[in-house]
């Protein structure tokens, strides 16, 4: 965890080093990045939340009622949250952190795949964010690895923190 940290460090610090090239320069978020951030999260499925099949019925509906009755909260902090990053760094990332493209050898790991989410155009895995969204995408990579030890015991460590059958089915 300790090397996994410092590595993901190491590469937003880099990624937020000035360069030459304007496709890898940081940005200042100013008020119209906030904006789009705003209508960006609005809009992406993946901001929902995600409710695991593995929740049986009764608690899905107890989920997604206590969701609904706190929509209106949600986009307040949402909102909030957002605002904040006025003046931040805005870097490339990397863009589909995931335990899976992680290598691990020696007590140290090694960042892989670099292309982003391959199922987004390639602007789209261009665009200068936040690098929280990669420390988010590694928690919840973790939180995806507990979900599969929890459902199936048997299925062993190794293939859990190999990524394999890490995704839940939609």
């Amino acid at each position: 965890m300790q090397a996994l940290g410092r590595r993901v460090g190491e590469m937003h610090a880099i990624l937020a080093e000035p360069s030459w090239n304007p496709d890898f320069a940081p940005e200042i978020v100013d008020e119209a990045g906030v904006d789009a951030a705003w209508a960006d999260a609005r809009r992406s499925p993946e901001s929902g939340i995600e409710i695991s099949p593995s929740h049986g019925r009764q608690d899905r509906r107890r989920l997604v009622a206590q969701l609904a009755a706190g929509h209106d909260e949600i986009l307040k902090r949402m909102a909030g949250y957002l605002a904040r990053g006025l003046g931040s760094l805005r870097t490339r990332i990397h863009g589909d952190l995931h335990l899976r493209h992680v290598l691990v050898a020696g007590g140290d790991v090694a960042i892989i795949n670099f292309e982003g989410d391959s199922t987004k155009p390639l602007e789209a895995r261009r665009a200068k964010r936040s690098p929280m969204r990669d420390v988010a995408s590694v928690v919840d990579s973790f939180d995806a690895v507990a979900d599969v030890i929890e459902r199936e015991p048997n299925a062993g460590r190794r293939r859990a923190w190999s990524g394999q059958g890490v995704r839940t089915p939609q």
